[in-house]
């Protein structure tokens, strides 16, 4: 039997035991012969190992109705995205390209996060904008969001108050 069409699903389980299940499954899988039908087992998470998606596994492989029958025999499978167990019809796959579209988006959302520096910045520092039109004008921090690492600032001369600045364009000046 010919076993090249892999195809990408989404098995929900029970969030916290992601490891333990992958291990499991590839285990029970060898020893009945089936480790070949099983391409790969994905977790997504980070770079720290932070699962993103807590209660799933992206699974590629060659699904027939033993390997269905298999996934809703381990018991801490609940079953499959968009299928319900004991349906006539077989698991519906997930798109290469959907699936290969999230793991991109999310390694370029950590890339973001990671880009971020621990600022030295304090509300009432004096700072002066170096990016936008209000480039080259100074002010004092007057609010600081280090979550979404963006300051609102009194500009010195005219007294606007602009919000909503990233502070990687804030260079504080030594005042």
């Amino acid at each position: 039997m010919k076993r090249q069409n892999y195809q990408w699903y989404i098995l929900s389980l029970r969030g916290g035991k992601e490891e333990k299940v992958i291990k499991k499954i590839k285990s029970e899988l060898e020893k009945k012969g089936w480790s070949s039908y099983l391409k790969e087992l994905k977790v997504v998470s980070d770079s720290q190992k932070k699962n993103i998606l807590k209660g799933y596994l992206l699974c590629r492989c060659y699904l027939t109705s033993e390997l269905t029958h298999f996934f809703y025999q381990v018991p801490e499978i609940i079953g499959f995205l968009n299928h319900q167990r004991g349906d006539k019809e077989p698991p519906g796959p997930v798109s290469e390209t959907v699936v290969k579209n999230f793991l991109t988006k999310v390694k370029e959302k950590e890339i973001k996060s990671s880009n971020y520096k621990e600022v030295d910045l304090n509300v009432r520092d004096l700072v002066e904008i170096s990016e936008g039109e209000f480039a080259g004008q100074e002010g004092r921090i007057v609010q600081f969001d280090k979550k979404k690492q963006k300051v609102t600032i009194i500009i010195e001369s005219s007294g606007w108050e602009i919000k909503d600045v990233p502070v990687n364009v804030c260079k504080r000046v030594l005042n």
